[in-house]
């Protein structure tokens, strides 16, 4: 399957009967800046490689598929999270800010840590899926992508120190840092580079990179 039509959006969807993502069944505009393990789920250190990432995938496509539109996906994604068993412990962290995540993780560190991997690569899975499935992101889900991307390497900051010998710290870097890099390249709904306008005067790729992404 590649391109579909739902309540007149233009969709890029993989085959429910086929093998991993792949840059074919994917946007143009999310297989030019995606690496080659965004398409592998086998990479638990991409946004589709582990369970929560994949099935997420999944779910985004079909709410697509059943009519949802592109700035309702965040409040469903988000909503989905309170189907998963966290027992209070993230309450209040997604809507958060830096701040937040600093202040949770000193309360709950690696006690809450299985919680925290499943949501943030749940709204990782869904802001990266976004792109992949339409070639844009809504604000929403970027912000909500970009805050759980935070979180994710808050989880990482803690983990170096309680687990300093950990084997996989570069890869994971590696993969949170290739995630943001692939979400600020996300054209952004009602951005200029969204409506294919000229970049404000001084605002270039550097500096739009430095501030995390496109303004809205």
């Amino acid at each position: 399957m590649t391109t579909t039509w739902r309540s007149g959006l233009e969709l890029w969807l993989d085959d429910p009967e086929g093998e991993d993502p792949a840059p074919e069944t994917s946007h143009p505009a999310f297989a030019k800046v995606a690496p080659p393990e965004f398409y592998d789920k086998g990479d638990e250190f991409a946004p589709f490689g582990n369970d929560s990432g994949s099935d997420m995938l999944g779910n985004v496509q079909d709410w697509y598929l059943d009519g949802v539109t592109d700035d309702e996906l965040p409040r469903i994604v988000m909503g989905s999270l309170g189907d998963w068993d966290t027992e209070g412990i993230t309450d209040g962290l997604w809507s958060g800010d830096s701040d937040v995540i600093d202040d949770w993780f000193a309360a709950w560190g690696s006690i809450a840590a299985h919680h925290v991997y499943h949501e943030t690569n749940g709204v990782i899975a869904a802001a990266v899926g976004q792109f992949k499935v339409r070639g844009l992101l809504d604000p929403v889900m970027r912000r909500a992508g970009l805050f759980a991307l935070a979180v994710k390497r808050g989880s990482l900051d803690d983990g170096d120190l309680r687990y300093p010998n950990w084997e996989h710290t570069a890869r994971a870097r590696a993969g949170a840092e290739a995630v943001r890099r692939v979400l600020i390249a996300a054209p952004v709904v009602g951005s200029p580079l969204h409506r294919g306008e000229p970049l404000p005067t001084g605002l270039d790729r550097k500096a739009l990179d430095a501030l995390g992404g496109p303004a809205t």
